[in-house]
């Protein structure tokens, strides 16, 4: 991401997208996880995943300030749902 806004000519909008992926984070760690024990973890972890490989490929088109925040959001909370499920499911809870 810092990359990606130095090479679009915003050079300091990377510390905004750091902060708003944490953001999504947070709420990707808590929410999935109830999802994950009534449907099992690997039912939630895989679609996961596969939204996260999504949304890094999603982050080259982006172009406007709207959008690159809504993916930082939502690759924030991909990432953040996959590596919890992952700690639920070697845990086995």
């Amino acid at each position: 991401m810092p990359a990606n806004s130095l090479f679009r000519g915003r050079p300091y909008s990377w510390i905004i997208k750091i902060a708003i992926l944490n953001a999504g984070s947070v709420f990707g760690r808590i929410g999935p996880n109830f999802l994950g024990d009534h449907v099992g973890p690997f039912n939630v972890l895989i679609p996961m995943c596969y939204a996260s490989g999504a949304l890094v490929f999603a982050m080259f088109g982006v172009t406007n300030i709207p959008a690159v925040v809504i993916v930082s959001f939502l690759y924030g909370f991909t990432t953040g749902s996959s590596a919890y499920t992952r700690k639920a499911r070697i845990w086995g809870r």
